[in-house]
C-alpha cells in the first residue's frame, strides 16, 4: 500500500524509473495505515474530498462518520458503486463545513429541505447549485432572527417550493437575477418566496422561458 507519493510512482513508471527514495511502515493496521493516509495527504492538500472522507471514515473522525449517519438515514449515497446511485451526494466539502462549524442538525435540516421540496432525486439535489443557498438562507435568517434558530421557517419554503422541479427552480432564479452567480441567485429567489413575494405560477412561467428547447424560451 502507498500512503503517500501515488504521482511520484506512476512517473517513475512512466520514466522506466526502477528505484525511489522511501520509507517503509511494517505490520500496520488498516486504522494506522488509514490514518497515515489521512493525515500525510491533509497536509499535502493534494487528495478529492472524496478520497479524504473515505479515510476519516475509517479512522472514526466525528465529522465524517456524522456526514455517512445522515446519509444513510436519509438514503443518500456517499460512493458512487454504479451509475444508478441516485440520490449521490456531490458536494461532500460542503456538507463536511457545515457539520464543522453548524453542527448536525443544521446538516440535517439541510437534507429535509430538499426532501420537502421534492428535489431529492435531481441528478444535482445534494451538489453545491442546492446545499449552499439553503446554507446561505439558514444563516441570514438566523442572523436575521437575532440568532434564533430558523429552521422551521427554512421548511415552509422548501413545502412551498414543493411541486417545482430542482431545474425549473434554478432557471427561474437565473431570469429574476440574471447578473449574479447561479448559487446567490437561487438563494435570492428562495428568500423572495420566503417573504411571499412570489407565488409558484410565476416562477413557472419565468422557468419555462429559461429552459433550453422550451417552444416559449426567448431568443435574440
Amino acid at each position: 500500500l502507498i500512503i503517500d507519493g501515488q504521482h511520484r510512482y506512476m512517473a517513475a513508471k512512466l520514466k522506466n524509473v526502477e528505484m525511489l527514495p522511501c520509507r517503509v511502515f511494517k505490520n500496520l493496521t488498516e486504522e494506522e495505515e488509514a490514518r497515515l493516509f489521512y493525515q500525510q495527504n491533509d497536509n499535502n492538500r493534494r487528495l478529492r474530498p472524496r478520497d479524504m472522507l473515505r479515510a476519516k471514515l475509517t479512522v472514526g473522525e466525528a465529522g465524517a462518520t456524522i456526514l455517512k449517519e445522515l446519509c444513510d438515514r436519509h438514503g443518500v449515497f456517499l460512493f458512487k458503486t454504479g451509475e444508478f446511485d441516485i440520490p449521490f451526494l456531490k458536494d461532500v466539502s460542503g456538507m463536511e463545513s457545515i457539520i464543522e462549524h453548524w453542527g448536525a442538525a443544521v446538516a440535517e435540516a439541510i437534507f429535509q429541505f430538499i426532501e420537502l421540496a421534492g428535489w431529492h432525486t435531481d441528478l444535482n439535489a445534494y451538489s453545491s447549485y442546492t446545499i449552499r443557498p439553503i446554507m446561505t438562507l439558514w444563516r441570514k435568517l438566523y442572523i436575521k432572527s437575532g440568532h434564533e434558530d430558523p429552521t422551521e421557517d427554512v421548511l415552509d419554503v422548501a413545502e412551498v417550493i414543493n411541486g417545482m422541479p430542482l431545474e425549473q427552480f434554478v432557471s427561474a432564479a437565473k431570469a429574476m437575477s440574471p447578473h449574479c452567480t447561479e448559487h446567490i441567485a437561487v438563494y435570492e429567489l428562495m428568500h423572495k418566496v420566503h417573504d411571499g413575494k412570489f407565488d409558484l405560477s410565476e416562477l413557472a412561467e419565468k422557468a419555462k422561458e429559461e429552459i433550453p428547447g422550451n417552444k416559449n424560451t426567448k431568443t435574440a
